[in-house]
């Protein structure tokens, strides 16, 4: 029977609140959250690519299951 070992995650360091986006949208930080719901956002850093965050993730599960990634058999 198969099961799950562990979980994985990964956000980017970088916050951006709707405080941020207040400066930068001339609208009010209380009337974003308002109308998305969103408190902060993540945004990957300039030198992070689609494929840095996509591996990101996974490595983090496979560490949380003490599974080394070479003893994937592909």
């Amino acid at each position: 029977m198969s099961h799950l070992l562990a979980f994985g995650h990964y956000l980017p360091e970088k916050v951006v609140t709707n405080a941020d986006l207040e400066h930068r949208t001339g609208r009010d930080a209380s009337t974003i959250e308002k109308t998305s719901g969103i408190l902060e956002r993540r945004y990957a850093s300039e030198n992070q690519t689609v494929a840095d965050l996509a591996l990101a993730a996974p490595n983090v599960c496979l560490a949380n299951a003490n599974f080394p990634s070479n003893d994937i058999c592909l």
